[in-house]
């Protein structure tokens, strides 16, 4: 294995706005909030389970990862996204919910993201991106044993196998 790189997120430089267009910002809304708690208590309440932080690629204005600090106080989180104002706005909601030593976010590429600490990923992303984000999980240094959740959508079969995801 390579060395972890530091916590530089963005090591290949990409148009921010070809990003936003292909993916765009939409919240999370909280029935979809509240159903990756409902599944992180029962992953994170299993034995066994992989200990790590739990990662949202694409976190926006960081509500999910805030969230998921609040809910499970011995877990970290850790949100990249492209737009500068968005991660602004997480910080500053992480520090209202008093998690921000918990809860980091980083403006970055997710394509130059570092994933070997993650517990569970968190994607959030229209279907049609889904199959490009395989080609960065394949690359991103991903344990075996860490659950990337997919909260819109789910992969074509033959994708997952490619990359060795099950559902």
């Amino acid at each position: 294995l390579l060395p972890a790189p530091s916590m530089s997120f963005c090591n290949r430089p990409r148009s921010q706005s070809a990003a936003v267009r292909f993916a765009g910002y939409h919240g999370s809304p909280d029935s979809k909030i509240a159903a990756v708690i409902a599944g992180l208590e029962s992953i994170w309440s299993s034995p066994g389970a992989l200990e790590g932080s739990f990662m949202e690629l694409g976190c926006g204005d960081g509500r999910v990862a805030v969230e998921v600090c609040r809910a499970f106080p011995a877990r970290r989180a850790v949100g990249v996204e492209l737009e500068t104002k968005l991660v602004d706005q997480a910080r500053a909601l992480a520090k209202h919910h008093h998690v921000s030593g918990r809860c980091d976010f980083h403006v970055g590429d997710l394509a130059a993201v570092d994933l070997s600490e993650a517990a569970v990923v968190f994607l959030y992303f229209p279907p049609m991106a889904l199959s490009a984000l395989l080609a960065v999980l394949g690359v991103s240094r991903l344990r075996n044993g860490a659950i990337v959740v997919s909260a819109d959508g789910a992969w074509k079969a033959k994708d997952r196998q490619n990359l060795g995801l099950y559902s």
